[in-house]
């Protein structure tokens, strides 16, 4: 520095670029991404002096990208475009497509996002020219599909969305968030699902990751041979401590409706992460299914203090007011929930099965449709369908909606058993009883409780056919499974009742009337059974004797 006259003459001087690139990486790698964003910037002036606005030097570009990526991650969206336009880079490399698509997502510019992407016939020429690069360019390719996938779903193309979703874990097995959206956003079929895993291809070291897979997939199956991957992984591998491992299997115990061991290991893992949200689903669910009121307040409290623009938050307060039965309330907050993620497929079951329990069914059955649009994988807005016909007692479009329900998942019992009772009203009994026998036969042993209706169901259509001591012997399971049901004393009375034996009628007439006073139907069979044992004379005379 010369002084002249009083005035500081600063010479010219080189500024070291390269410290100023790791500057700007270290900024960005401890998330201070304004300042990442101020020096990348000056950054970009520096270069641009000593390149003489040369556009093409690759060191250039990479400043640019850093200079886009900050302003990405500070949330200046719209300004990553801009930059990435005014500069003309989005044509050049796939990386500023990409970050230039993404801004535009996130502006919720989906339309100008898939334009930019480019036409099926240009995005696919791109995907062409990376995949015969190294690793990286599948990489790049698997995220650009991903993208591709992930705007068509906004968009509600749900045709679209499976196609690059796939796309996406064909050039790359570790992009889990398209599997994540295949699988949890319940887009595929059981079959589906299995050719899915099939078509990803794993490397020699990775078939772990293969097994991490396989354990989401297919969770109503419970054949042995479905459920050894969850083993594999905790023996060989040493996960069985992984909270998603875990969570997996909270899932499986949930969907076999062993909600209390779903409700222990789904426990365990939030004791460990309060706000794991892969297990939150299924913890709620069977807080639900175990009517543990005060657990789903408190849980409920917490999650919507830590996480108020959470749609499971909302959730889990619309499933504490389903089940203390407040079902205004329930609908409310399952409704906002929706609202806050509308592809978050439990609120809307919640939400049509608190229309359903206050007996509206067009408000139910508009719940589940818009379910039924949204998750075209899942069967459980079809069955929901279904179960709301035969409520309704509109059985041919019951057996429809079932049908759909069954072609999309054939391991779930309960679309057996609701099948056999659409049946069972149709007078079709051996239908009936085939049905109910295959849906036992998908549960496991020994059976759980939840499935004391089906047995109960059973032993109706073997009575209905004159098949009274195979009736006799379901009553009896489903007392075993139920051992305080005033419906089956009072059945297996009336079974006992036509095969004569009245003295063991009127002892399960009794049993049924100590549970249920009010049952005029067992009252007036008991009247009669008694009257019959007393050799048809009037009973009123032989008790004042």
């Amino acid at each position: 520095r010369r002084v002249h006259g009083g005035t500081a003459i600063f010479r010219i001087m080189t500024i070291d670029r390269v410290s100023l690139r790791v500057l700007v990486q270290e900024a960005t790698a401890k998330r201070l991404y304004s300042t990442a964003a101020f020096f990348a910037d000056k950054l970009i002036s520096f270069s641009e002096n000593e390149l003489q606005g040369d556009g093409g030097n690759a060191a250039f570009e990479d400043d640019m990208y850093m200079l886009a990526e900050a302003f990405y991650l500070s949330g200046q969206h719209r300004r990553v475009v801009h930059l990435l336009r005014t500069r003309n880079l989005i044509p050049k490399q796939a990386r500023f497509r990409l970050l230039a698509a993404q801004a535009m997502e996130h502006c919720k510019e989906w339309t100008e996002c898939l334009s930019t992407l480019g036409d099926e016939a240009d995005f696919n020429s791109l995907l062409s020219n990376l995949t015969f690069q190294d690793d990286a360019g599948m990489k790049m390719a698997s995220a650009l599909c991903y993208l591709r996938g992930h705007v068509y779903d906004l968009l509600e193309n749900r045709q679209q969305a499976v196609k690059w979703y796939r796309e996406a874990l064909r050039h790359d097995a570790h992009c889990y968030e398209a599997f994540e959206k295949l699988v949890d956003g319940q887009m595929l079929s059981q079959e589906e699902e299995v050719q899915l895993l099939e078509s990803v291809r794993f490397g020699a070291e990775e078939q772990w990751i293969k097994l991490l897979y396989s354990s989401k997939l297919n969770k109503y199956d419970q054949r042995p041979a479905q459920s050894a991957a969850l083993s594999v992984l905790a023996q060989n591998f040493k996960l069985e401590n992984n909270l998603d491992v875990q969570s997996s299997a909270a899932e499986r115990h949930y969907y076999k409706h062993e909600y209390l061991q779903c409700y222990q290991i789904s426990k365990r893992v939030l004791s460990q992460d309060p706000y794991h949200e892969t297990v939150l689903p299924v913890h709620l669910a069977s807080l639900v299914a175990l009517k543990m009121k005060t657990e789903l307040f408190y849980c409920a409290h917490q999650l919507v203090d830590a996480y108020p623009q959470s749609a499971v938050a909302w959730f889990a307060v619309g499933c504490y007011y389903l089940t203390i039965r407040k079902l205004e309330p329930s609908r409310r907050y399952f409704r906002k929930a929706t609202s806050l993620a509308p592809h978050f497929a439990p609120a809307w079951i919640g939400y049509g099965h608190a229309f359903a329990l206050q007996d509206e069914s067009d408000q139910a059955m508009s719940a589940y449709r818009s379910a039924a649009r949204l998750f075209t994988g899942s069967h459980l807005p079809s069955l929901c369908i279904g179960m709301e016909y035969l409520r309704t007692n509109n059985l041919p479009l019951a057996q429809q909606s079932l049908a759909h329900a069954l072609s999309i998942c054939r391991e779930d019992p309960a679309v057996y058993h609701e099948l056999a009772v659409v049946a069972h009203k149709q007078k079709e009994y051996r239908k009936a009883i085939e049905l109910f026998q295959k849906g036992l036969s998908l549960c496991l042993r020994p059976l759980p409780v939840s499935w004391e209706s089906t047995v109960f169901n059973l032993g109706h259509s073997y009575r209905k056919l004159g098949m009274f001591v195979e009736a006799v012997d379901c009553y009896e399971r489903a007392l075993s499974l139920q051992p305080r049901s005033a419906s089956s004393y009072s059945a297996l009375g009336f079974t006992y009742h036509l095969m004569g034996e009245l003295d063991k009628a009127v002892d399960n007439y009794h049993k049924a009337l100590a549970l249920r006073r009010d049952d005029i139907f067992t009252s007036e069979m008991l009247q009669k059974a008694l009257n019959e044992l007393f050799n048809g004379s009037d009973l009123d005379s032989i008790l004042k004797k």
